[in-house]
């Protein structure tokens, strides 16, 4: 349950410090068969709803900001790789080179 842990963290910009005063260790450990399928923004969710703490905003409208975010400091987490420069790690263009 560390990465749900680190997700509500840096999602909810809260501290590691102030969850453990609303779900403590053990008992986030025991939620782990319960949460474990689930989005783990839907799982935070649940858990704030169980102690009756008020949300902040919707999972959606959350969504929709982040997009937003990204899109306007046109921020992107991922690699772009082609496939030649697969192909060439992989000699695959030239079969004598295998041998």
């Amino acid at each position: 349950m560390g990465y749900l842990l680190r997700f509500w963290s840096l999602t909810r910009d809260v501290s590691s410090k102030s969850i453990y005063k609303i779900v403590g260790g053990r008992e986030l450990a025991g939620l782990y068969p319960i949460y474990h399928g689930l989005d783990p923004d839907v799982a935070v969710e649940r858990i704030l709803e169980s102690r009756g703490i008020a949300l902040e905003e919707d999972s959606i409208s959350r969504g929709v900001r982040e997009l937003r975010h990204i899109r306007d400091t046109c921020t992107f987490e991922y690699a772009v790789m082609r496939l030649s420069d697969l192909q060439d790690n992989n000699n695959m263009t030239n079969p004598k080179q295998r041998l």
